[in-house]
């Protein structure tokens, strides 16, 4: 009996450890880029799903990522939380996505372990209501999106294994817009995020593929979204900003704060006295930090976007535009670094029908690998 339980005990030993190098590695993949790795921007890409994003509508997903000067139906939702305050009648939105983030380099740690390429397809679907008062306006919204992802086999101690996992994630918000006058609103949404994600660790170099080990994680979170816009004539400003604090807890390594903030300011023109033709601009930073559970973490991204919108026949929109992201990532705990300059474009249409809206977006950031490809779609009544 003693020693069938020192052999469980071993085994049990074991299983930990490869457990534990297995979450390291792949969180090094997902979280960082050893002096070993090429430039690596999958972190910049994918991070922001498990800390406070909550995306952007189609509309602006087509003019770069553009929204902060911007207003009207889905910005309501899903923009500058100021627009509220212009909004004047009742809107209904549904919107969907599809997302294939990839990392775009392999890492080889001193020839002990290598992690190949890992790929996610994210798709989400979402609802969500604008009602309108004498003042302003008050919006809610629900999301729901979901993450597959699989490594490539990579090597552990002489043999092979590979790494699959699912999220999913949900958010809820409620947002409120104020007129203060016909030119200024202000506005604040607060947004509940959580997600949980199932891994799975399989041994594919055995001659029967076996599962090693299995681990989940979660995070909750709350968002605030503070902002205001301003029009004079044909210039629109706006600016706004938000934090948010989250909880994460692993199984294997413990619990972390994921906390983060950041700040936009833009401005948009709008040439219809001339021409039917709307061009707009936005820069962005963000923070992210996550602390705790073996991590030391902190990500700064600062942002460009820009955009066009034009309406080529009556009612039907051509979109356009460009983003680039310069992304400083700095793991205390692991000693690594990284810093990537990512460019993007983005293209899309938009059509209105009687009290109907149709919008598609579609996004390319090159990151000299896969690319990272996004498409985003909302459809919208008013009444």
């Amino acid at each position: 009996m003693t020693t069938n339980r020192t052999t469980w005990g071993f085994v049990n030993m074991i299983r930990g450890c490869v457990k534990l190098l297995a979450l390291g590695l792949i969180s090094t993949v997902c979280l960082g880029t050893s002096p070993a790795q090429a430039q690596n921007d999958y972190e910049a890409l994918y991070n922001r799903y498990l800390y406070h994003y909550v995306g952007v509508p189609a509309r602006s997903a087509a003019m770069g990522g553009a929204y902060t000067a911007l207003k009207g139906g889905d910005m309501a939702l899903y923009g500058n939380p100021a627009s509220l305050g212009f909004q004047k009648d009742t809107y209904l939105s549904v919107k969907g996505g599809l997302r294939d983030v990839s990392s775009d380099s392999s890492l080889d740690i001193g020839g002990f372990s290598d992690v190949s390429t890992i790929n996610n397809d994210l798709w989400d679907a979402g609802l969500g209501l604008v009602y309108p008062f004498e003042w302003g306006a008050l919006s809610v919204s629900y999301d729901y999106s979901k993450d597959e992802a699989d490594s490539d086999s990579f090597n552990i101690l002489g043999s092979r294994f590979k790494t699959s996992s699912e999220l999913e994630r949900h958010t809820i918000s409620l947002g409120g817009g104020y007129s203060i006058n016909e030119c200024w609103a202000i506005g604040y949404r607060y947004s509940f995020i959580t997600w949980d994600r199932d891994s799975v660790l399989r041994d594919v170099g055995a001659f029967v593929p076996t599962t090693v080990a299995s681990w989940s994680d979660d995070f909750d979170g709350h968002r605030n979204h503070f902002g205001t816009q301003y029009e004079y004539g044909a210039y629109r400003f706006g600016l706004d900003g938000m934090f948010g604090l989250g909880d994460s807890s692993n199984d294997a390594a413990g619990d972390s704060d994921r906390d983060e903030w950041g700040v936009r300011g833009g401005a948009a023109y709008d040439f219809s006295e001339q021409f039917p033709m709307l061009v707009t601009l936005d820069l962005s930073f963000d923070n992210r930090d996550q602390d705790g559970g073996g991590f030391n973490n902190s990500e700064d991204l600062f942002g460009v976007h820009v955009g066009a919108e034009y309406e080529a026949v009556e009612n039907l929109f051509v979109r356009a535009g460009y983003m680039y992201e310069d992304y400083s990532y700095d793991d205390d705990a692991n000693a690594f670094k990284a810093d990537a300059g990512i460019s993007g474009y983005t293209a899309g249409l938009g059509y209105s029908w009687n009290q109907f809206t149709l919008d598609y977006g579609f996004m390319f950031m090159d990151v000299g690998g896969d690319g990272d490809l996004v498409h985003v779609f909302n459809i919208g009544y008013h009444f």
